[in-house]
């Protein structure tokens, strides 16, 4: 990105055929580049995603919990790995981002389980507009390779965060045409599923 300030306006729609959870983003996204002081750590870090919240931002979800994420926080969008950005998208060019900022916050502080965490994450594309069947992918993505941990914030036994192939992609997407599981079940997903 050439510019060092992005400045995201959050709208409230919803995609073809979502259903509306009732949640809102509070205030708005306004980001600072930082990546210049950032080390590069490898393909899913390429150390150019890295943004700087400089005003509070917010999500409020369907239960009516605000989820804050404070100005100073730095943030790098979905932690989408390089290798895959042809078929999904880089970390900041889709309505997911704003979702993705409150996603990136929650799963570095723990604050909640990761199935809540990873929820928020594709109720927020929802209410961003997020393409249902994009936002599902996505979802499951996190699921599968974002790491799980419990209310205390703990890692659980296997829960590590993955490295995603492009073949994981594919697989995974295979698997969700395929199956075409429920919510309930992708919260459950195993890389085991997919491979």
């Amino acid at each position: 990105m050439t510019c060092n300030f992005l400045k995201i306006l959050c709208g409230v729609s919803i995609g073809a055929g979502a259903q509306p959870v009732n949640a809102e983003f509070i205030g708005e996204l306004l980001l600072r580049d930082v990546a210049a002081d950032y080390e590069n750590h490898g393909e899913s870090d390429p150390g150019h995603t890295e943004f700087e919240l400089l005003v509070d931002y917010s999500y409020r979800d369907a239960n009516g919990t605000v989820w804050n994420v404070p100005a100073g926080t730095v943030v790098n969008g979905a932690s989408i790995p390089r290798v895959v950005w042809n078929s999904i998208g880089g970390p900041w060019s889709g309505k997911y981002r704003n979702a993705a900022v409150i996603h990136d916050h929650l799963t570095v502080e723990r604050p909640s389980s990761s199935e809540v965490v990873h929820r928020l994450f594709l109720d927020g594309m929802l209410e961003n507009g997020v393409n249902p069947v994009r936002a599902r992918l996505m979802y499951a993505a996190v699921v599968t390779f974002g790491g799980r941990w419990n209310e205390a914030g703990n890692f659980v036994a296997g829960g590590d965060p993955i490295e995603m192939t492009m073949t994981d992609l594919e697989n995974l997407e295979t698997y969700l045409n395929s199956n075409d599981p429920s919510l309930a079940e992708i919260a459950n997903l195993k890389i085991d599923d997919i491979r």
